[in-house]
């Protein structure tokens, strides 16, 4: 079966698809013409990624149920958990928002005090909202999911990573801004 008959099937475009070969998640075979060969085990396996994502699992958690690396029991109920906390987050969100909203009719100004106080208050309360600290954490877990499939590097270890990112300064006792030699630096 094509890509194209694939894309048709489960109406996911091709680039999907790719992604998930990408990432390793499927492996059709090519055949003597260097295209692509779907058999029916490839879609199904598909069909398994795209169920498993569409209900919130992450490629990662995908990944790991597929491998045998975690079973699908624990996955499913740690899912559950962080769809709960997303409906409660939303809810949150959605709830200030129309206090926003209704209060900021004839506005295009918000008061960003008024709403900051209610949007602790709720927080005090054990109100749920977006998780801000998430903005950063997809980068990160794409950096660990490809680090996982990529060809073995030597790593740099935390101290060379912050040496690396240091600039020379003056310390005291010291006339330049000659790099710190390495015995005199602090491990982290």
């Amino acid at each position: 079966m094509t890509i194209k008959d694939v894309e048709q099937q489960l109406g996911v475009p091709r680039a999907t698809i790719r992604f998930y070969e990408r990432e390793r998640l499927i492996s059709p075979v090519r055949g003597s013409n260097g295209y692509r060969d779907y058999s029916a085990d490839d879609v199904s396996r598909l069909k398994e990624i795209i169920l498993l994502r569409k209900i919130g699992l992450s490629v990662n958690d995908v990944e790991d149920i597929l491998d045998g690396a975690r079973i699908l029991p624990e996955v499913l109920e740690e899912n559950i958990k962080k769809l709960q906390t997303q409906m409660e987050e939303l809810n949150g969100a959605i709830t200030l928002t129309k206090k926003i909203q209704n209060d900021s009719l004839d506005t295009n100004r918000l008061d960003i005090d008024k709403y900051w106080d209610i949007l602790e208050d709720e927080e005090r309360k054990g109100g749920k909202f977006m998780d801000i600290a998430k903005d950063i954490t997809p980068t990160l877990r794409a950096e660990s999911h490809h680090a996982r499939h990529a060809a073995p590097a030597r790593r740099l270890s935390p101290t060379e990573t912050l040496i690396g990112e240091l600039e020379p300064v003056a310390l005291p006792g010291r006339q330049t801004t000659e790099p710190i030699p390495e015995a005199e630096m602090i491990s982290i």
